[in-house]
């Protein structure tokens, strides 16, 4: 006999049923099971709710009849069907995700489908999961990785629960792993010092790209992302409206900011808009025409109109901080060093500095700093200048 659950809306009215029906065993002798929501007619909530349960199991029992006679088709419940023909389609490729985003599902969905593809959905419970990453840790995954599978699977079976495929979510009571603390790596103010002090002899253009980087906080993304158009000369600013990335089988992808947050315009420094102004010359003698607005600032010495790729900065850096014996840093490390910098100035509160910085994540500190201002982040960047005048 197959099962009937209703489902009730927030006013407590009965408004669907769920069905459940086994269509079979797979091969490791485990039941599978088919399922099928049925909405309420207006004539069907209408009855009494003893007459209401009759009927839906009668509808429920010939369901079950018409799979298990083949005459009505049906896909069995498994955890793959479920990851690859519902979830995928309907919200991975719902064309809200970036391409990374969409690239990363597909990292971390291989390995999950892997181990419960086969399996019911609905049989899927928290003590499977936590065997699941307990397999993982001794393969040494790392926190960060273990977390990242924890993340996606919390939204698969949220997804699941929401869209009525399982009646509990299993995610809830796997235990969350802890993040390792993480080490930010940033340079001090006098390491800063040396550092812009060794750039004095690179090549203009990776100078003017690491002070904006130092200076100005940018994502590698964001300023490898930048054309003419986002920097005003006479208002001293530079807009971040474009961040550059790579996604294997895809290339250099160009999109918009990490967050709505990221997207920002703020205060050039004085050094930076210097060497901008030094750099666009020099950018337009190379290539032997005016700039148009679009022409992208740190692009390729082939074609300033496509942004350099994205990796470039990383390997520059990497070279240059050797050869000159400095710190090990990522071009990421240096936009921490700007908000280091920043809240050791004196001038800026986390609020500015998380504004700055364009983080999305600002709600703890929201609550205990006041609302930014274009005259407080002016003055931040005033104190950050200070800092390493």
């Amino acid at each position: 006999m197959a099962s009937i659950t209703p489902y009730k809306n927030k006013d407590g009215v009965i408004v669907s049923y769920r069905f459940r029906a086994c269509v079979g065993r797979d091969e490791l002798g485990k039941q599978q099971f088919a399922t099928k929501t049925v909405k309420l007619t207006d004539k069907e909530a209408k009855l009494t709710p003893k007459k209401l349960e009759a009927e839906m199991q009668r509808q429920a029992d010939n369901w079950e009849k018409d799979i298990l006679a083949g005459r009505v088709p049906v896909k069995r419940n498994t955890f793959r069907y479920f990851v690859e023909e519902i979830w995928w389609k309907n919200h991975v490729l719902n064309g809200e995700h970036k391409a990374a985003t969409v690239e990363f599902y597909k990292n971390m969905t291989g390995r999950i489908v892997e181990r419960f593809g086969n399996r019911d959905l609905t049989a899927i419970k928290s003590v499977d999961i936590e065997r699941f990453f307990n397999d993982l840790r001794t393969e040494g995954l790392s926190t960060s990785t273990l977390k990242h599978y924890q993340n996606v699977l919390r939204i698969l079976f949220k997804y699941a629960e929401t869209h009525d495929l399982i009646e509990k979510d299993p995610m809830r009571k796997v235990k969350p792993i802890k993040a390792e603390a993480k080490q930010v790596d940033f340079l001090t103010p006098e390491q800063a010092k040396v550092f812009l002090a060794a750039l004095d002899n690179a090549p203009l253009r990776w100078r003017c790209m690491m002070t904006i980087l130092i200076l100005e906080g940018l994502r590698r993304g964001e300023v490898v992302g930048l054309q003419w158009s986002d920097i005003d000369f006479e208002k001293c600013t530079i807009s971040v409206n474009r961040s550059v990335g790579y996604v294997p089988g895809q290339g250099v992808t160009v999109g918009t900011p990490k967050s709505k947050n990221s997207i920002r315009t703020l205060p050039l420094s004085a050094p930076a808009l210097v060497l901008l102004r030094e750099w666009k010359q020099a950018q337009a003698e190379e290539c032997g025409a005016v700039l148009l607005p679009h022409a992208y600032i740190f692009a390729l010495e082939t074609d300033v109109y496509q942004p350099m790729f994205p990796t470039a900065p990383t390997r520059w850096l990497s070279r240059f901080v050797k050869a000159h014996n400095l710190p090990d840093v990522s071009p990421h490390d240096l936009r921490h060093t700007c908000g280091s910098l920043m809240l050791a100035s004196g001038e800026a509160s986390i609020k500015d500095t998380q504004d700055f910085l364009g983080h999305e994540d600002a709600k703890t500190t929201l609550k205990f700093y006041a609302g930014t201002t274009p005259e407080t982040l002016r003055k931040a960047a005033e104190g950050l200048a200070a800092v390493l005048g």
